[in-house]
C-alpha cells in the first residue's frame, strides 16, 4: 500500500524488475478503509482466493530470520 500512486510505485517496479507483482492503485483509500488500515507502508498477504491471511503495518525488516519463519508459518497453513 502507498499513498503516492503510480508515479513512484511503477518505476520502482520496473527498475527492480518486478513484472508480476499486481499493483492496486486507490486514490479515495476505499481499500485503506475497508481493510481498516491505520499505518503506511502496510503488507498484506492475501490467499488465493483474495482472503486477507496477514497483515503487518509499519515498517518491516525482510532479511530477518523471524521474517522468514513468519512467511513459513502464513502460506504453510
Amino acid at each position: 500500500v502507498d499513498i503516492d500512486g503510480t508515479k513512484r510505485v511503477l518505476p520502482f517496479l520496473k527498475k527492480m524488475k518486478i513484472f508480476s507483482f499486481p499493483v492496486y492503485y486507490d486514490p479515495k483509500s476505499e481499500l485503506l478503509k475497508k481493510l481498516k488500515i491505520s499505518r503506511l507502508p502496510t503488507t498484506i498477504f492475501l490467499d488465493l482466493d483474495g482472503g486477507v491471511i496477514a497483515s503487518l503495518q509499519g515498517t518491516f525488516t525482510w532479511k530477518l530470520e523471524e521474517t522468514y519463519k513468519l512467511l513459513q508459518k502464513i502460506y504453510l497453513n
